[in-house]
This record gives C-alpha cells, sequence and structure tokens, in this order.
C-alpha cells in the first residue's frame, strides 16, 4: 500500500470519515487509551493510527484486524483487547457503521463475471428446456417383459428353471 493509495482512497470517502481522520480524534485515542493501557511505545502508535486510518477509508476490513493486530503488537492477547478497544472507536466515531466504511469494494468486475457465466450455461440442454420445446426424447432402451421372456431361441413362452436349455 503506497500513499497514493490512501489518498485516493481518502478522497472517495465521506465528508465525515475524512473529518474524523483530519481530526485528533485517533491520535488522542491511540495515546491515551492503547498506548497507556497496553504499555506501547511510539511505533505501536504510529502503526495503530495508520492501521485505524486505512480501516476506515476501506484499504484494511474490520476483519482483517484479528491477523494484522499481532503483527503489530507482538502479543495475540494484546491483540484481542485492542481490537475491542479500536472497534468501539470506530462505531462510537464514525457516522457511517464501520462496516460499512470497511466494505467499500467494488463488485462491477466480478458481477460481470458472473453474468457471463450466467449465460454460457443457459445455452446447456436441460430436461426443462427439452420440455419448454416440446421436443421429443429418444428413448434409450425399449423393452417389455414379454419381449424379453420371448426372445428367439426359446421354445415356450414360459420360463424355464433350472435347465441348460
Amino acid at each position: 500500500m503506497t500513499y497514493t493509495d490512501f489518498y485516493t482512497a481518502y478522497r472517495n470517502a465521506q465528508p465525515s470519515t475524512q473529518e474524523l481522520i483530519d481530526s485528533e480524534k485517533i491520535g488522542n485515542f491511540v495515546d491515551q487509551k492503547l498506548v497507556s493501557d497496553h504499555n506501547l511505545n511510539q511505533e505501536h502508535k504510529k502503526k495503530l493510527i495508520v492501521l485505524i486510518s486505512n480501516t476506515l477509508v476501506g484499504i484494511n476490513s474490520i476483519n482483517e484486524l484479528p491477523t494484522l493486530l499481532p503483527y503489530i503488537l507482538g502479543s495475540k492477547a494484546d491483540a484481542e483487547t485492542v481490537r475491542k478497544e479500536i472497534l468501539e472507536f470506530l462505531n462510537s466515531n464514525s457516522t457511517t457503521s464501520a462496516s460499512q466504511a470497511a466494505s467499500k469494494i467494488d463488485l462491477s468486475s466480478d458481477i460481470k463475471e458472473l453474468e457471463q457465466e450466467v449465460h454460457e450455461l443457459q445455452s446447456l440442454r436441460t430436461f426443462a428446456s427439452d420440455m419448454k420445446a416440446h421436443t421429443p426424447l429418444e428413448p434409450n432402451h425399449q423393452s417389455s417383459q414379454d419381449t424379453l421372456l420371448n426372445k428367439s431361441g426359446s421354445t415356450s413362452g414360459t420360463p424355464r428353471w433350472g435347465s441348460d436349455s
């Protein structure tokens, strides 16, 4: 991720999200709540501010926090507590829900791809399409019990058990 990626996402974010990122709220939250409560250093502080900002503009998903936080903090126990505190902060300071802010994903290319696959599937011959077209189905095998019992080479129309002929 580059600064250009962040800047593009920031410019596309809602004004309330831009306002929150531009304010001192994120820095104050990280400094007062996370750094002091969890004995984190300034390097942690910088990374947490970037992580929260990226989550707000949709670069990172909220679902990625459990994966990203242990790398930043170095401890899974602290990561879970910090994740909960970050979620509370995002929910209390965002006019849109944090999940909406984090899920701004362009799905148009995926939708087009799925539509194309659906159109390809429609060309398959199915029983339902045969019935609509009134196309008679060709039987695979036609027989009756009488035909099977009266095969050529049989001398009578009755079955013969226990005989070789």
